[in-house]
C-alpha cells in the first residue's frame, strides 16, 4: 500500500515538471518571436527615414547648416541603401564584408567634406565609434538573453542555492523553471526601447508573481528567508570583493573601509 502511494506521488510530481518545462517553452517561444518581429521591424525601415533621423542626430551634437543637412542626408541614404541590399542577402561572402567596408570610407570622406572643419567632422567620428561600441555591448547582452542561456544560469543559481539549503528535486526543477522565467522577463523588459506606464505596471506584477511563486517553492518559511539572505550577500557585477580590506592607512594601521569610524 505504501509502495503504490510512493508510486502515485512521484507520478504526480513528475506530471507537475513536464507541465511546468512545457509552459516555460510557450513561454521562451512567444518571447523568441516577440524579439524576431523587432527585429524585422528594424530591416524594413526605409534608407532614406533612417537617414533623416542619424542627420537629426548627428545635428543635436554638431552644428550644421540646413544645406549641410541635406546632403548628409543624401550621403547616409545612398550608404544605407548598399547596407540593406547586402544584409537581404541570406548568404554574406568575403566580398559582401569588403563593399560594406568600402561603403563606410566612402560616407565618411563625403561626410568630411561637408562639414569642413576638422574639428566637426572629429567630434562626428567620435559619435560614430561610441555607437558601435554600444552596439557591440548590446549584442553580447543579446547572447545571455536567449531561452538557452537563460536556462543555464538558471541551473547554476539552483546549484549555488542547493548548496546552501537543503532542496528536493522538484524543488530545484521548479526553482530552475521560475529563475529561467524570471530572467527572460527581465531581457524582454529592457529591449524595450519605450516603456510606457503599463508596460512598467505588467513588469512589475509579473515579477511579483514569480517571486510569489519562488516562495511557494521552498514551502518552508526558514528556508525562504535564507534564500533571501544568499540572494542579498551575492556580490554584483562590477563590485570588487573585499574593496579596502586588510589595507593599511597611511599611519600602518589597518584601513576599515567603509567601516572605519569618523575623526
Amino acid at each position: 500500500m505504501l509502495a503504490r502511494f510512493l508510486e502515485v506521488g512521484f507520478i504526480i510530481n513528475l506530471n507537475i515538471i513536464t507541465m511546468k518545462k512545457l509552459l516555460f517553452v510557450l513561454f521562451a517561444l512567444a518571447l523568441s518571436n516577440v524579439s524576431h518581429a523587432k527585429k524585422s521591424e528594424r530591416k524594413e525601415i526605409n534608407p532614406e527615414k533612417r537617414a533623416t533621423k542619424h542627420v537629426e542626430r548627428i545635428s543635436d551634437s554638431i552644428e550644421i547648416s540646413s544645406t549641410q543637412k541635406e546632403s548628409l542626408k543624401g550621403i547616409f541614404t545612398e550608404y544605407f541603401t548598399t547596407l540593406k541590399s547586402i544584409r537581404e542577402k541570406e548568404e554574406k561572402t568575403k566580398e559582401d564584408r569588403a563593399e560594406i567596408k568600402k561603403a563606410k570610407e566612402i560616407r565618411d570622406q563625403k561626410v568630411k567634406t561637408v562639414l569642413a572643419n576638422d574639428e566637426k567632422y572629429a567630434k562626428y567620428v567620435s559619435m560614430s565609434h561610441h555607437k558601435h561600441n554600444k552596439k557591440g555591448s548590446r549584442e553580447n547582452k543579446e547572447k545571455f538573453n536567449t531561452p538557452e542561456a537563460a536556462s543555464k544560469m538558471a541551473e547554476l543559481k539552483v546549484k549555488h542555492i542547493s548548496d546552501s539549503i537543503e532542496l528536493t528535486i522538484v524543488q530545484q526543477d521548479s526553482l530552475k523553471v521560475l529563475f529561467t522565467e524570471r530572467h527572460l522577463l527581465k531581457a524582454n523588459f529592457r529591449s524595450l526601447e519605450k516603456k510606457t506606464d503599463k508596460d512598467k505596471a505588467d513588469f512589475k506584477v509579473n515579477m511579483k508573481s514569480i517571486e510569489k511563486r519562488i516562495e511557494n517553492t521552498f514551502g518552508d518559511k526558514s528556508k525562504y528567508e535564507r534564500y533571501k539572505s544568499l540572494k542579498k550577500n551575492h556580490p554584483k557585477k562590477g563590485h570588487k570583493k573585499g574593496k579596502n580590506k586588510g589595507s593599511k592607512g597611511k599611519n600602518g594601521s589597518p584601513n576599515m573601509g567603509d567601516n572605519a569610524p569618523e575623526k
